[in-house]
């Protein structure tokens, strides 16, 4: 297994022409796909942003109407990988408070292992994306190709599913713990253009 080697904590911040309010990114170094610590991170995304029962979306867009949008997703190719998390502000939202709100539910993961209704929901939708994704043609012929392309045996596709579903709620507790860190995290917030106005 790879060594992953904690990322610097880093800030940036962008204008963006398109944005009418602002928002953020939270970025985490995380182990390669096909690693039990990836699986588990997947499914901690899950159980975060996926869905308006997930706790985010809960929280920050149903409860506090403070956020538009939330999402999170790992990238899934061959080597070290990324997990982020994302977040659209409404204009009732404030930038610092909403960060603070996803570090806070961060730190609730990492501290406190998901109940088991919480993590069967996160792998019902895993495996109702995972069903969808080889539905038609093309989708099982590029599953079967990044598979073969990016570790070597597009056969291994047969056995992912049952990985995610063989996770244990503690693990996704001790991976969240070890990777999803204040100091292993790196930010953009992106803020609306001011088109050269002060």
């Amino acid at each position: 297994m790879r060594k992953v080697v904690a990322q610097v904590r880093l800030a940036a911040t962008v204008e963006d022409t398109n944005a009418r309010t602002p928002g953020f990114m939270f970025g985490f170094l995380i182990p390669p796909a096909r690693t039990p610590e990836h699986y588990a991170l997947e499914l901690a995304t899950m159980l975060l942003t996926h869905g308006e029962s997930s706790r985010l979306y809960k929280k920050l867009v149903h409860d506090r109407a403070v956020v538009q949008r939330v999402s999170g997703w790992t990238d899934a190719h061959k080597g070290a990988d990324r997990l982020t998390l994302m977040a659209v502000i409404t204009d009732k939202g404030k930038l610092p408070e909403v960060e603070a709100a996803v570090d806070a539910e961060l730190t609730t993961l990492r501290k406190t292992v998901p109940s088991a209704a919480e993590l069967d929901k996160a792998k019902r939708q895993m495996r109702s994306s995972f069903v969808f994704g080889l539905q038609t043609n093309q989708g099982r012929a590029v599953q079967l190709g990044e598979f073969e392309s990016y570790f070597g045996d597009a056969r291994l596709l047969a056995n992912e599913l049952s990985q995610y579903l063989a996770v244990s709620a503690e693990a996704v507790q001790r991976a969240a713990a070890k990777y999803l860190t204040p100091e292993r995290r790196s930010l953009v917030e992106v803020l609306p253009a001011t088109d050269g106005k002060p």
